[in-house]
């Protein structure tokens, strides 16, 4: 199966900060997140999720297993990544079908914004999506997708190669089970389209380039003149928190490299310099603290047209 492999930023070097690492292996404390068992109520409503048998003849393998705190036993360091977007349960289910072993994992993330955090870390923009939940996509032999509070993974095994539409009934079985919550995060329309590198829309729960004071964060990469660039809308709950972790910006650039206003724009913003993110230039409008990690020459209009696009 597929498991989670990357989602925070650190900000030792600039390419560290823009790559994020795979997970440690240390076990979560029971005391973090969810109970050491998943309660009946929440099993219960994770069964009345999974797929039909009878659509393709299939048969359960095996009893359904939940895990919660003890995630790691199923998927062991990967439990980590799960648990920092406060992964609630997981129910395994196993399934026999004609030649093909498939295995539905069905990860209840407690809200759509941790289910498209831990979807979002596992996707690339050259995998082949699929219009399924709100956004899924296929790879080697898995099919992936999330809707709603869940996130849901499905792989198998198959001597004839017929998985596709196995996993694609599956899964369109599941989210009509789960029902509603197909929708995308509404702070992606904010991205502007222009230079965007579709699908590279990433949500970071904590420490977006290593600092607290920033979380959470959306991130997607913009391509200029051949070269990536990172654009991160830190999401701040208003307006005056946004402006405190544009002040701390200024701090951080200040003390450990350089910032100066930047001019011409008609509105605040500063530039600046360190040797964690490398050039950024950052300002704060709504609810949002914005920067733009490794900006191109000329980026004023990209920058007018963003302010612009978010309202107070």
């Amino acid at each position: 199966m597929k498991t989670l492999s990357s989602v925070f930023l650190v900000s030792v070097t600039l390419a560290a900060s823009l790559c994020a690492p795979r997970w440690c292996s240390a076990r979560p404390q029971e005391s973090d997140g969810p109970p050491a068992t998943v309660p009946p109520a929440i099993q219960e409503r994770l069964l009345k999720l999974l797929p039909d048998g009878a659509l393709l003849a299939a048969t359960t393998a095996g009893a359904p297993r939940f895990y919660a705190a003890d995630l790691y036993e199923y998927i062991d360091g990967e439990a980590v990544g799960y648990h920092a977007y406060d992964f609630v349960a997981l129910l395994n289910q196993a399934y026999k079908v004609q030649d093909a072993d498939v295995t539905v994992d069905i990860y209840d993330m407690g809200e759509p914004a941790n289910a498209f955090g831990v979807y979002a870390a596992e996707c690339s923009p050259e995998n082949h999506f699929v219009a399924i939940g709100a956004e899924g996509y296929l790879g080697d032999s898995a099919l992936n997708f999330w809707q709603g509070r869940y996130y849901i993974e499905l792989s198998g095994a198959s001597q004839k190669g017929n998985l596709n539409s196995i996993f694609e009934s599956f899964a369109h079985d599941i989210s009509g089970h789960i029902q509603g919550g197909k929708a995308l995060p509404a702070v992606l329309a904010l991205f502007p389209a222009e230079h965007l590198v579709a699908h590279s829309q990433k949500f970071l729960k904590k420490s977006p380039l290593g600092y607290d004071f920033l979380a959470p964060a959306y991130k997607a990469t913009y391509v200029w003149d051949g070269k990536e660039r990172t654009l991160i809308l830190s999401q701040a709950k208003d307006g005056k928190e946004a402006q405190a972790r544009l002040e701390q910006l200024r701090a951080h650039f200040g003390k450990f490299g350089k910032v100066e206003a930047l001019s011409g724009l008609g509105f605040d913003a500063w530039q600046g310099a360190s040797p964690y993110e490398g050039e950024a230039i950052f300002f704060a409008q709504g609810q949002y603290a914005i920067i733009l990690i490794n900006p191109p020459a000329s980026p004023e209009e990209f920058l007018k047209g963003l302010h612009a696009g978010i309202r107070e």
